[in-house]
């Protein structure tokens, strides 16, 4: 249901249909620019600020339950299944391998003073928060973020548009293999720069890369 009521409010938001939408945030921490890029910037934040209180106890829930609930999955799977699942590890595994080349391991292309370059020194100053829901539509790509308090998650009325390009200045590109289990992407910018992305799990992230390829077909 969250969702839901994130997705419309980013309609209502950005005028649009975004039921393509989906959270994502940096696929890497932002490296230390140049003293004179930093300076030129303003001197924006470049990190995330301290978790929320509900980011904590999920996390910590999720270390001591995760062996768990696999011993449990593995019990009832059939030998076939099982020898299924180690391939798929494998796979992901050797695709996994390959994001130094892609440049899907780190942060952005490199660039300072090119579009993505620019765009990551405002990343945290647009929202302290690392996370953004990013919405594909025919014409635009919007980024919104949900600022959140200490003690709770960002809600959807908090909801609101940090960035906007239209797509002939930036396009989502998605990597042939990006499934659910690789699920990071290329937010480019027309000047050839580009910073790299990881979606979360789940339907909503199908939907988006769906969406974006689309797009590039269009």
């Amino acid at each position: 249901m969250a969702m839901e009521q994130f997705l419309e409010q980013a309609s209502k938001l950005t005028g649009g249909d975004s039921s393509s939408a989906t959270w994502c945030q940096l696929a890497a921490p932002i490296p230390t620019p140049p003293h004179e890029a930093h300076q030129a910037s303003g001197k924006r934040r470049l990190t995330q600020r301290s978790k929320p209180l509900a980011y904590v106890v999920t996390g910590c829930a999720t270390i001591l339950f995760s062996p768990l609930l696999l011993l449990a999955a593995l019990d009832g799977m059939t030998p076939q299944q099982i020898k299924e699942r180690k391939r798929k590890k494998k796979t992901v595994r050797a695709r996994k391998a390959e994001f130094p080349q892609m440049g899907l391991d780190r942060a952005f292309d490199g660039n300072w003073n090119a579009a993505a370059g620019q765009f990551l020194l405002t990343w945290y100053s647009q929202a302290p928060d690392p996370e953004r829901l990013i919405v594909p539509m025919n014409d635009k790509i919007t980024l919104l973020a949900a600022p959140s308090r200490w003690w709770y998650r960002g809600r959807p009325k908090r909801l609101r548009i940090v960035a906007e390009f239209p797509t002939d200045l930036a396009r989502c590109r998605i990597p042939e293999f990006a499934d659910d289990d690789i699920r990071r992407f290329w937010l480019q910018f027309s000047d050839g720069s580009w910073i790299s992305l990881k979606a979360e799990r789940g339907e909503q992230t199908q939907r988006f890369f769906t969406a974006c390829r689309a797009q590039l077909t269009q």
